[in-house]
């Protein structure tokens, strides 16, 4: 089984077994770093690989950390995120079973509901994936 910061599920709105975010390592109003190990019963893990969708869910969560983590800081609720286009998607390698990412979002823009984000997945030295993403978040404060 996954083990989580015991923090993280206050940040996402996902649920075990879709986290894809063991922990956040930094934040400020415009980046973040999380980390995540990648375990061989994840659903996202074929052949001993995590395959391109695992990688793209990871980033996404990654965003929706910093989303959440504000909104706690704030004493709302965590909002749900869509995943609303990727652009420029690059994936460099497949990571290995055992293998811990560490996963950068900077935010660019922040147009009424869709953040724009720059993503970046490293493992060890290797850059395993870089895209742009926009996550639409849905207003579930009502």
């Amino acid at each position: 089984m996954q083990k989580f910061s015991p923090d993280i599920l206050e940040y996402i709105p996902q649920r075990p077994p879709m986290v894809m975010i063991d922990r956040i390592v930094d934040i400020n109003e415009s980046k973040v770093e999380c980390q995540f190990k990648v375990i061989n019963d994840n659903l996202f893990v074929v052949d001993g690989k995590l395959i391109e969708s695992g990688i793209i869910e990871n980033i996404a969560q990654t965003v929706a950390s910093v989303a959440g983590y504000w909104a706690k800081e704030k004493n709302e609720k965590v909002n749900l995120g869509y995943i609303a286009a990727i652009k420029n998607l690059n994936i460099h390698a497949l990571p290995s079973v055992g293998d811990v990412l560490c996963t950068f979002v900077e935010i660019v823009n922040e147009v009424f509901n869709v953040t724009i984000v720059h993503g970046k997945v490293i493992c060890g030295n290797t850059k395993i994936a870089d895209c742009e993403m926009r996550i639409y978040i849905a207003d579930n404060r009502k």
